[in-house]
């Protein structure tokens, strides 16, 4: 199965394997920064920011090898080795993201909740209106 070769970005000037050199050793680059979140996770307990680490690292792994598949050898195959690793990785980051601050937020807020509830039965039980 042959796949259509792809030429998207001006720093292509051809279809040759070292046609996009930058953006091929820059992808080099994330591969490494995923061994090294997967070195530093070693180091942490059991706890969910390592399995956080973990899965952002593995992800950058994946991203950096689809990426520089499709920076070396620009075809429909390797454009979506390159587009569905960094969609995941965006997709966790965010979600993770927001479950993080969203729950924060809400831990906040319930023990403020909490707190007004004890004051007012407090001030109500002596006879007190708020």
């Amino acid at each position: 199965m042959r796949f259509k070769k792809l030429d998207l970005y001006c720093e292509r000037v051809d279809s040759s394997f070292w046609s996009e050199p930058v953006n091929a050793l820059t992808n080099i680059l994330i591969f490494l920064a995923g061994v090294y979140g997967l070195k530093a996770s070693k180091n942490l307990s059991v706890c969910r920011e390592a399995t956080q680490i973990k899965w952002c690292s593995y992800l950058a792994m994946v991203t950096g090898v689809g990426s520089f598949l499709f920076h070396t050898f620009a075809n429909t195959l390797t454009m979506w080795l390159d587009i569905l690793p960094i969609t995941l990785f965006q997709i966790f980051s965010i979600s993770d993201f927001f479950h993080v601050h969203l729950f924060h937020i809400f831990e906040s807020f319930k023990k403020k909740m909490c707190f007004y509830n004890f004051f007012n039965s407090t001030v109500n039980s002596h006879g007190h209106s708020m």
